[in-house]
């Protein structure tokens, strides 16, 4: 029964220390992401600054290059949340599996 038990939260605490990993890597992954909306907001503002003190920017040539971008980033961060979401998943399936197959070993102690 000790042994069973010693298992049990040996896994149970890989598990809470491999979910807390990807946990925070989400939480830094959306702390990137709103500083860069802010950074391009900043660079937004800026030509909109210059433009209407006449410094000759065209902001029709500069707009679609801030977007693009800016949609590229979004499109790479979705990619990157999507794998982390996906790992997370993966090991949830690892600990409901190693955590069955460890009862069936020690006959549901």
């Amino acid at each position: 029964m000790r042994e069973f038990l010693q298992h049990q939260e040996n896994l149970t605490a890989d598990f809470h220390f491999k979910q807390k990993q990807i946990e925070t890597g989400l939480e830094q992954l959306h702390y990137i992401q709103t500083k860069l909306h802010q950074q391009i907001d900043a660079i937004v503002d800026y030509c909109h600054y210059l433009h209407s003190h006449s410094v000759g920017l065209e902001l029709g040539t500069l707009f679609p290059e801030i977007e693009s971008v800016e949609q590229a980033a979004r499109q790479d961060f979705r990619q990157i949340e999507l794998n982390l979401q996906a790992g997370l998943q993966r090991v949830r399936q690892d600990y409901r599996l190693k955590s069955n197959r460890l009862e069936e070993n020690y006959g549901h102690m």
